[in-house]
C-alpha cells in the first residue's frame, strides 16, 4: 500500500513536470510516509494514438478549458482512457490521492475525472490543492468525492491531512498560516519522473516527445508589490524567500542529479529581494554551475540594480526575464499601483540588450481606466521601444483584462461585472477590449515585435468576438489560428 499518490492532471505544460507534486512527495517521505507521483498529462500525450489529440496541448486549443468541449471529449475518449489509469492507481493502492489544480486548464477535466476515480476507488481519500482548489472551497458541499481541499501552501497541510487533522490551518476552509521559513522545505524528488516523455516543443502542432530540457524552481512566495489586478497578496500575506545560498545549492543539486541545466523560477517576483538575488548569483558563479535560468521580474532602476549586478546576472546564466510592465501608459500603471517608472523600463531594456538577456514584456490590454488616450499610449510604447525588439522573443498580451473576485480592482469596481473578462466600465466594454487586443497585435507585428509561439491569434477572443458581433475574425487572420 502507498500512503499517497500525487497526480498531475491534463492539461498542463508538457515541457517539464510540475514542481508541487514532487516537492510534496519529498515532504511526505521526510515524515516517514510512502509517496509517488504520476503525471497523467504526460501519459495522455505519450500513450494515446488519436490522430488529432496532440493539438489539445496547444496554448490556443479550447478543449480542456471549455466545459462543453471537455464533456464531449470525456464522453468520446477520455472516460475510456481513465479506466486504464484507475487500474494503475489500484495497483498502487493509495490511501490518499493528491491533485494539484492550476485553474482553467485542468479544472474541467478534474470535474469529470475525480468523481470517476471515487466511483471506482470508493475507499480512497481525494485531496485537492493549488489555485484551482478555490473552485471546491466555495461549493464543497456539492463535492462529496473530495475528502479535503487546501487553500494554502501544501507542505505542512498535507501532513495534517494524512494524520487526520482536518481542523488544521489551511484545510477545508480553515484560515491558513503562511510558512515562514522556506529553507526547511526539502528539494523536489523527481525519482518517479521519466524526463524523456516530455516535449520541449509542446506548443507546436503534432509535436512528439523530445525530452525535458528545463525544470521549475521556487525561490520565494508572495510579492513586494500590491498590484490592483493581482490576488497574490491574498494568497501570501508576506513576501517570504529562501536564502540565496540555499537556492544556489538547490540549483546545483538538480543540475547534478538530473543533468538538466535550464531552470524557470515559479516566483511571482524574482528580483523582489536584491540581496538574496545577488547571493544566489554569487553562489552560482562560485560553484561554477553551468546553467541557464529565467523568471518573473519587475523593472527597477540603477540605484536598486546596478550595472555590475546585471553583468553578474548574465555571467551566472540569467537568460530571460518576464517583466510586468502591464501598460505603456504611466497613468494606467499608477492606477494599477504598479510602481514602475518609465526610466526603470528604459533602464531594464538597456541592460537586457547590453548583457544578452531576453526580455518578455507582460502587457494587459483593457484595464478599466484605459480609455482611447491610454490605449494610444499602449501603442506608443511599441514605437518607443522598437529598437530593443531584438532582445524580445515575444510580447505577452494575455486575453485582455480579467477582473477576478477578491482582487482590489474587483472590490472597488463601479462598472458592470458579469464574469472575469466580461465587464464594462464607462466606454470600456469587452467588444472594445477585443478590438484593441487585435489592433495592438497588428501594430506590434508591423513594427517587428513577435507574439508568443502558438498564440499569434487568440482563439478565445475570436470566439467571443463572434458571439458579440457575428463577425468571424478567422477570415481575416486565416492561417494564424489553430
Amino acid at each position: 500500500m502507498t500512503d499517497i499518490v500525487f497526480l498531475t492532471l491534463p492539461k498542463v505544460d508538457l515541457r517539464a513536470p510540475l514542481i508541487g507534486p514532487n516537492v510534496l512527495k519529498s515532504v511526505c517521505k521526510l515524515h516517514g510516509y510512502t509517496a509517488k507521483t504520476v503525471d497523467l498529462n504526460v501519459k495522455l500525450f505519450t500513450e494515446t494514438d488519436f490522430a488529432d489529440y496532440t493539438k489539445w496541448w496547444l496554448r490556443s486549443d479550447l478543449v480542456f478549458t471549455d466545459e462543453q468541449r471537455m464533456k464531449q471529449a470525456w464522453n468520446d475518449r477520455l472516460e475510456k482512457i481513465s479506466y486504464g489509469w484507475v487500474e494503475e492507481l489500484k495497483d498502487l493502492n493509495p490511501k490518499f490521492i493528491g491533485v494539484t489544480l492550476l485553474g482553467s486548464w485542468n479544472l474541467p477535466f478534474a470535474r469529470n475525472f475525480l468523481p470517476f476515480v471515487k466511483q471506482h476507488m470508493p475507499d480512497v481519500k481525494i485531496v485537492v490543492g493549488g489555485p484551482g482548489a478555490e473552485h471546491y472551497s466555495k461549493i464543497k458541499n456539492k463535492f462529496d468525492h473530495i475528502y479535503a481541499y487546501v487553500e494554502a501552501e501544501g507542505e505542512k497541510t498535507i501532513i495534517d491531512i494524512i494524520e487526520g487533522r482536518l481542523d488544521a490551518p489551511g484545510v477545508n476552509g480553515n484560515p491558513p498560516e503562511q510558512i515562514q521559513d522556506l529553507n526547511n522545505i526539502p528539494f523536489a524528488d523527481y525519482s518517479d519522473v521519466d524526463f524523456s516523455k516530455y516535449s520541449s516543443k509542446w506548443y507546436t502542432p503534432n509535436a512528439t516527445s523530445d525530452g525535458c530540457d528545463w525544470l521549475p524552481i521556487t525561490g520565494s512566495r508572495g510579492c513586494i508589490k500590491k498590484c490592483t489586478f493581482c490576488n497574490v497578496p491574498l494568497l501570501w500575506k508576506k513576501y517570504i524567500y529562501k536564502s540565496g545560498e540555499r537556492l544556489a545549492d538547490e540549483l546545483e543539486y538538480h543540475h547534478k542529479t538530473t543533468g538538466i541545466n535550464n531552470f524557470i523560477f515559479t516566483d511571482s517576483l524574482l528580483n523582489g529581494n536584491i540581496e538574496q538575488l545577488e547571493q544566489m548569483v554569487d553562489g552560482i558563479i562560485a560553484k561554477d554551475i553551468d546553467i541557464k535560468w529565467e523568471g518573473q521580474w519587475i523593472a527597477r532602476g540603477e540605484k536598486v540594480m546596478s550595472q555590475s549586478l546585471w553583468k553578474k546576472l548574465s555571467k551566472a546564466g540569467l537568460k530571460k526575464i518576464n517583466v510586468g510592465i502591464e501598460s505603456g501608459s504611466a497613468k494606467v500603471r499608477n492606477d494599477m499601483k504598479k510602481g514602475v517608472r518609465e526610466e526603470d523600463i528604459l533602464y531594464t531594456f538597456q541592460q537586457c540588450s547590453k548583457n544578452n538577456i531576453e526580455m518578455v514584456p507582460l502587457i494587459i490590454i483593457g484595464y478599466p481606466t484605459e480609455g482611447e488616450k491610454e490605449f494610444q499610449e499602449q501603442l506608443d510604447f511599441l514605437h518607443r521601444y522598437k529598437d530593443y525588439s531584438h532582445t524580445v522573443p515575444f510580447v505577452s498580451i494575455g486575453k485582455t483584462m480579467g477582473i477576478n473576485p477578491d482582487t482590489p480592482v474587483y472590490n472597488h469596481f463601479e462598472g458592470e461585472w458579469h464574469s472575469g473578462r466580461n465587464w464594462k466600465y464607462e466606454d470600456n466594454d469587452f467588444k472594445t477590449r477585443i478590438e484593441r487586443w487585435f489592433k495592438y497585435r497588428d501594430v506590434a507585428i508591423e513594427l517587428g515585435w513577435r507574439m508568443p509561439p502558438g498564440m499569434d491569434v487568440n482563439p478565445y477572443l475570436v470566439e467571443e468576438y463572434k458571439k458579440i458581433t457575428g463577425i468571424d475574425l478567422n477570415k481575416k487572420y486565416k492561417g494564424n489560428t489553430y
